[in-house]
């Protein structure tokens, strides 16, 4: 995942090595930053989590470049952030 700083586009690539299989800029969720990327739902695809300054996340599960569904989870208690 990469980000243009300047706009705010998201840019995904799929990789196999070093070779981009597949590329596709989205529109992130307003107010999220990508904080990481991993197979959240064992699907063997990779999965993106979303987390918002104040705390708020919002995960992706992905089917290539495209979103299958999204889910808001349970925010951190205060005190608490994550870290991976």
């Amino acid at each position: 995942i990469t980000r243009n700083g300047i706009t705010g586009e998201v840019t995904l690539r799929l990789m196999n090595g070093a070779a981009v299989t597949a590329s596709a800029t989205i529109a992130g969720p307003a107010g999220y930053e990508a904080f990481a990327v991993a197979d959240y739902s064992g699907d063997d695809k990779a999965d993106i989590l979303w987390q918002r300054p104040d705390g708020a996340l919002l995960l992706w599960e992905m089917a290539g470049t495209s979103l299958a569904w999204s889910a808001a989870l349970a925010t951190p208690e205060a005190g608490w952030t994550l870290i991976a």
